[in-house]
């Protein structure tokens, strides 16, 4: 280790991702893993509700404005906190706009419910180089649209580790099934883990998953040095996530639907009425160990 001055200097601590050199290629590689042709057009996800998202809504709620600015003009966030300053008298100090995704150009959140309130109130007086602005609170729906998980659904798990059987973990599962959580039910062993959920589509739910767990983050073990004062060794960049991997078994016990017939070919004449309720419940024979559709088995149902 070099010194100067008689003092030792500290090692520089190695990059924590592996670099590797953008014109790396091999010729032989037709495809690139991630290139848009491979991937696919559209998806559909449920992103369960977190205490870290109900904690963020309750900073914003009456504290969080969208502005967009009307016409062409070029504006920045620093000339956004700049006209509220003069024209409603809000500090700079006391908001941080930031560009936002469309289709609002600017969040913009405050330290006060009053400052928030009162940029509202003069916002049809306030100017930004010129260009007029409009202004509108934050809240949960003003990105998305309104939508709706129909079907009320009965599930069965089998393979799920013992350590995934609470309430986040098995969310985690149904949101890549297009599901939420409504009850996990009471389970006789710790073979199958019943539940109900609502979800997007029962027909669209595999009937095996494969469910991936990233390994836990360990703290690195540091290693004495045989010098006092030196660093410990830098952390080797990684190739690699480590994971554990679950083969799971998703039966489908029950379904609630109240959605339009599943008919083929049938004439429109032997068709309910457009007026007519159509709710029903689907019961499904399921079985331990065994593939929803391929037989009983011995061990009873799941």
């Amino acid at each position: 280790m070099s010194s100067e001055g008689g003092k030792r200097l500290k090692r520089t601590p190695a990059e924590a991702w592996l670099r590797i050199r953008d014109s790396r290629i091999f010729p032989q590689e037709v495809w690139r893993r991630g290139e848009p042709g491979l991937r696919p057009e559209i998806g559909h996800l449920v992103l369960p509700r977190t205490d870290g998202m109900a904690e963020r809504e309750s900073r914003f709620y009456g504290r969080a404005l969208f502005v967009n600015v009307v016409g062409a003009r070029r504006v920045t966030a620093a000339d956004l906190l700049a006209a509220m300053e003069l024209h409603c008298g809000v500090r700079r100090t006391a908001a941080t706009a930031k560009v936002t995704s469309p289709p609002h150009h600017f969040f913009v959140r405050f330290d006060s419910a009053e400052d928030c309130a009162r940029v509202l109130d003069f916002s049809s007086e306030m100017r930004c180089g010129g260009a007029r602005l409009t202004v509108r609170r934050w809240s949960r729906s003003a990105r998305g649209t309104p939508g709706k998980l129909k079907y009320n659904t009965v599930l069965s798990i089998e393979g799920l580790p013992e350590e995934a059987w609470e309430p986040q973990a098995v969310n985690f599962v149904l949101a890549g099934l297009g599901g939420h959580l409504v009850e996990m039910l009471l389970a006789e062993d710790c073979w199958v883990l019943p539940l109900k959920a609502w979800l997007h589509n029962p027909s669209a739910v595999p009937k095996k998953v494969t469910v991936t767990v990233p390994a836990p983050v360990l703290p690195p073990t540091l290693q004495a040095s045989a010098e006092e004062g030196e660093s410990p060794s830098p952390p080797r960049s990684p190739e690699e996530k480590r994971t554990q991997v679950y083969n799971l078994i998703v039966h489908v016990k029950e379904v609630i639907d109240r959605g339009p017939l599943l008919t083929e070919g049938l004439p429109s004449a032997f068709l309910p009425d457009e007026e007519e309720n159509l709710s029903r419940k689907h019961v499904f024979k399921t079985w331990r160990g065994k593939i929803d559709g391929t037989g009983d088995s011995n061990f009873g149902e799941a």
